[in-house]
């Protein structure tokens, strides 16, 4: 078996799983398997708005149910989560769909967001939005990225090489001046 029929029987449920947590590596790489033709366009975008989105929600009942108790297990943050909520109650709407965006705080984002009065609903509202357009970006860069490794790929190690040859003498020269 190769790595195209690997994909091909497993690629959403790599994608579901992917975006639930934090995908934009396995969407990403869902974008090269849609350039191949292996996976569907339609469907790796509906599986990642609706994974992600389920994902988020999730958080946000976890942040709703436990309470900012939870993030007292890192007094350090106090100030920030503190400043963080402040945000959240002036600014909602694009923190909600930019929180997306930001690698590595998809997750706790929510979380927080679920720790203040904000309401279920208006936070489904704009995490679907955000989801949406998450998905459609990283999909379309990943897909995008394929294309432009076919057009240029051959030409990116040689060059990479030639300024890390390039940095190294540089590097060297200083030194013995």
């Amino acid at each position: 078996m190769d790595w195209q029929h690997w994909v091909a029987t497993y690629g959403y449920y790599a994608v579901a799983v992917g975006t639930l947590l934090e995908g934009e590596t396995v969407l990403l790489l869902a974008g090269v398997a849609v350039s191949h033709g292996i996976l569907k366009f339609d469907y790796v975008l509906l599986t990642a708005i609706f994974c992600s989105f389920v994902g988020d929600q999730s958080w946000f009942s976890l942040g709703r149910y436990a309470g900012i108790s939870y993030f007292s297990r890192w007094p350090s943050a106090h100030a920030r989560i503190e400043k963080m909520r402040g945000l959240i109650h002036r600014y909602h709407a694009p923190l909600i769909i930019v929180n997306r965006f930001l690698y590595g705080l998809r997750s706790i984002g929510p979380a927080l967001f679920g720790t203040t009065s904000l309401p279920q609903w208006k936070f489904a509202c704009f995490n679907l939005l955000g989801a949406l357009l998450w998905s459609w970006l990283i999909l379309l860069v990943g897909i995008g990225a394929h294309q432009l490794w076919q057009s240029v790929g051959h030409w990116v190690i040689p060059v990479i090489a030639s300024v890390l040859v390039l940095l190294f003498i540089v590097w060297k020269w200083r030194r013995v001046r």
